[in-house]
This record gives C-alpha cells, structure tokens and sequence, in this order.
C-alpha cells in the first residue's frame, strides 16, 4: 500500500524518514510529502497535499504529524478519491492547541505561527475516509494530550514519547503499520 507522510510545523521532512524506513521494511511503499510549513497560507499546503495524493496510486494510507494531521483533515472532504483506506494521525491538535493560542497573541511571536493559524482552533468535524487513529504524545510540549485525541477515531493510544520523538520510535512504526492492515492499534 502506498502511505503518505506528512510532517508538522517547522519540522524537516527527513524527520519521517526513519518511519519511512520502517514503514518500507513493513511491506508499504511510504512517501514523504514535503511543504514549506512556515509560509502561509495553509489552504496552499492543503491543495498541494491534495494533488500530491491525487497523482498516486491506490489504496493510499496517509500518515500526518501535528499540522500534517490537520492537512488530511483539510483534503478528506475533498473528493471521494482523496478518501484514504486509512489514516493516522500523530500528535495532531484536533481540539486546537494552547501552545499556538499563548503565541498569536504575543505580538513578536504571532507573526511565527501565522502559518498554522488552524491549529489554534482544531478541527470543526472529523475527516471522512477509511479508518482513523490516533496517536498522541504523553510528554507533548506543543499537543496536550486531550487536544490530540480526536473524537470518532476508531482507535487511540497514547504513548510515552515527546512531540517529534514520537515519529522517531520503533514502537511507533509498528503501531502505525498495524493501523494501516487492520484499524486499530
């Protein structure tokens, strides 16, 4: 299956590559979709998320981490062929984040988190398509761990990792793999 992985807000897009690796020992065939995160404005990420999936084969399972997550919210109502056979979401602030609300207001700081403005307010509603799961941070400085359970997820599990240590771990990657096979943890 092919499995797009999307990272967060400042974070390189080699941050995924031990999970890609991971993830290809698994038997996918992981891609990493890679965007400018500090240049608003979002919806551009979002349609250049959209075509990359667009260009792909299918079934795709997508992979999003913090504001990657809120990208696939952003493409899933998009069309029916940008539905994925399964999603998983890492550290995602579903419910917005505190961390991005303390910073806009800042006047020195507000101009950093321009770009990720939808983190702020989360998700109105769940994203369609295929299964989706939830992974968060326990000791998450930029995530709380209720904002990064998403509500009507088929599955969630929290784990014993920071924000970007997360994408890092073994256990992770087996965790995700098992999601994209059987929709659930």
């Amino acid at each position: 299956m092919r499995v797009i992985l999307v990272h967060g807000y400042l974070a390189p897009a080699s941050l995924l590559s031990p999970l890609a690796w991971r993830l290809a020992r698994s038997g996918f065939e992981p891609e990493i979709f890679d965007y400018p995160s500090r240049r608003p404005p979002f919806e551009r990420h979002a349609d250049a998320l959209f075509d990359f999936v667009e260009q792909g084969a299918r079934p795709v399972g997508l992979v999003g981490h913090s504001m990657g997550g809120l990208l696939l919210h952003a493409i899933s109502s998009r069309s029916e062929s940008a539905h994925a056979a399964a999603q998983v979401f890492v550290a995602t602030p579903h419910a917005g984040s505190r961390w991005v609300r303390t910073f806009a207001i800042v006047p020195l700081l507000s101009e950093l988190v321009t770009a990720i403005r939808p983190s702020a307010r989360g998700v109105g509603r769940p994203s369609a398509g295929g299964k989706r799961g939830s992974l968060a941070a326990r000791f998450d400085y930029m995530v709380a761990r209720d904002e990064g359970r998403l509500p009507g997820a088929d599955d969630h599990l929290e784990l014993p990792y920071g924000h970007n240590d997360i994408l890092l771990r073994a256990r992770s990657a087996a965790l995700i793999a098992r999601f994209l096979n059987a929709g659930h943890f």
